[in-house]
């Protein structure tokens, strides 16, 4: 498989809620492309820093009147989440907003991910854009690589 992309960066909880855009350009169309993608950590493992946000998020929500409190209080783990969509040239190519934290992916011309819509990437500008959710850790180094290759 060819690399057509590589980056990686560290991300900090000021990142939350934001959106990156990374850009290649593809000379020609593609029939397949492979993207692997991957963050760490993605378990918050502080728990002092879990229960601040747990109680931090309580006061916020459960004491809005737009979100009325059902009683239910989420006592599970607290995790970074990052998640990708992918434009071609021609527009929305489909996204990915999954929970773990290494994913590999592809696009096709017959077939694809699910999310991702099959077809051939046409030459021009390949968009990936990384949804940045939620950082709750005090750094998350994350990773993308995408290859062109055979189905």
């Amino acid at each position: 498989m060819k690399t057509l992309f590589e980056t990686s960066g560290t991300l900090s909880p000021a990142g939350s809620r934001s959106h990156i855009c990374f850009t290649v350009f593809l000379p020609e169309s593609v029939d397949f492309m492979a993207v692997n993608f991957s963050y760490t950590p993605k378990i918050l493992s502080d728990p002092a820093r879990a229960e601040l946000l747990r109680q931090e998020g309580e006061a916020r929500y459960f004491n809005d009147p737009r979100f009325p409190n059902n009683g239910i209080r989420d006592t599970g783990v607290l995790t970074n989440l990052l998640t990708l969509s992918f434009d071609d040239a021609r527009g929305f190519r489909g996204a990915c907003h999954r929970h773990p934290s290494e994913q590999h992916l592809f696009l096709g011309k017959d077939s694809a991910s699910p999310g991702l819509l099959p077809g051939i990437i046409p030459a021009g500008l390949f968009r990936v854009t990384m949804s940045v959710h939620a950082v709750l850790t005090e750094t998350c180094e994350y990773k993308i690589s995408i290859f062109q290759g055979d189905s």
